[in-house]
């Protein structure tokens, strides 16, 4: 049975449980093309920058610990930012904030081909995170707007799909694209094709997807953003920043800070209720705190791992970047297999939630 198939059935299964009875894929509905390559750039991005990292650091004359710190800048923003950009969307409009998205991750991109130093580089990468941040969360958002009850099932599998063989892709495309291009462009032709695709998906997007209702009071406290986001760093970065400074003990203090942030946030969320930015009864279901839990697991650690491989398959092994992008192709083909079910079913259980709240149309369940 091939892994497109088994992905459908265990979606199907999971809609199954929540009395969605499915039977086939959907056809492609309008503006779905933008939302699949908006999903594909912000999931390929991480891998495709890993292999360009040993070019990058020959070429800018930067140490192993500088391009930890550049590698992680991406991620970190997305992490942060993706619950509180999810919630923008519903407040200022999906299209709206989607647009946005690209138009930020077209533009960090384009900066980040034009660097000339680290701290231009890692402004035009965290200017990417926030972009991706922006795009992911609004595709899953569109497409109760774009499919019918029935067919939402089989919306998803594609957009889980699409997003599994774009990680898997990444790594081949990066060293494809470095082999390919001339010397004096080297990694910056990889920033030019993700700038030339965020620009053709806010071109797809702006014709093809139709203005969205705006949900006023949605978007979240900032005093909730504010401590979620402080939690999702103190967890994050410690992985990216202790690597590049020797682990100093601020790094094992940086998780610890992380307990008194979730206990604002709690009481936080406990205050605003339905309204809060995650809404307290989704912690209720014992299948979305563990799947939350082993998707934090399996999203958290491997950026930097990858990082890490590409640097000693190409600087100390000599390997070619196809090379390289071939066997890390392999690992991410397995890390994908597991971890494509656990996000479906995180989406899954939020959206039988009816979250966010009075608004059917976000949560993938409308009837």
């Amino acid at each position: 049975m091939t892994r497109p198939t088994c992905a459908i059935k265990i979606l199907m299964k999971l809609h199954d449980s929540a009395d969605m009875g499915v039977a086939t894929l959907p056809p492609v509905a309008r503006g779905f093309s933008a939302l699949l390559i908006g999903m594909a750039l912000t999931v390929t991005d991480v891998s495709m920058m890993a292999i360009a990292m040993p070019g990058i650091g020959s070429d800018l004359g930067l140490g192993t610990e500088t391009l930890a710190l550049i590698a992680g800048a991406y991620p970190l923003l997305v992490a942060m930012l993706l619950l509180p950009a999810g919630r923008a969307g519903d407040r200022f409009g999906r299209r709206r904030v989607f647009l946005v998205g690209g138009g930020l991750f077209a533009l960090g991109a384009l900066l980040a081909a034009v660097a000339t130093g680290p701290s231009a580089l890692a402004d035009a990468r965290m200017l990417q995170g926030v972009g991706g941040a922006a795009l992911a969360p609004q595709a899953l958002a569109l497409i109760p707007r774009l499919f019918t009850p029935k067919t939402q099932s089989g919306a998803f599998a594609r957009l889980a799909m699409t997003a599994s063989f774009a990680s898997v892709c990444g790594p081949l495309v990066a060293g494809m694209l470095l082999v390919a291009a001339p010397a004096w462009i080297g990694w910056r032709a990889i920033f030019l094709v993700e700038a030339g695709l965020a620009l053709t998906v806010m071109l797809l997007a702006a014709r093809q997807l139709d203005h969205d209702d705006q949900v006023a009071g949605s978007g979240g406290r900032p005093a909730e953003i504010a401590s979620f986001s402080a939690i999702i760093f103190c967890l994050v970065a410690p992985l990216y920043v202790g690597p590049a400074f020797s682990w100093p003990p601020l790094v094992f203090v940086m998780p610890a800070a992380a307990l008194p942030c979730a206990a604002l946030f709690a009481r936080l969320m406990a205050r605003a209720g339905p309204a809060a930015l995650i809404p307290p009864g989704l912690f209720q279901a014992p299948s979305f705190r563990w799947s939350l839990a082993f998707l934090f697991l399996a999203v958290s650690a491997p950026p930097g791992f990858f990082v890490v491989l590409s640097l000693v398959l190409q600087s100390e092994l000599g390997l070619s970047p196809i090379q390289t992008g071939l066997v890390t192709a392999v690992w991410r083909d397995n890390l994908c297999e597991k971890s494509a079910t656990i996000r479906m079913r995180v989406v899954v259980v939020a959206a039988g939630s009816g979250w966010p709240h009075g608004d059917q149309r976000s949560s993938g369940f409308a009837s």
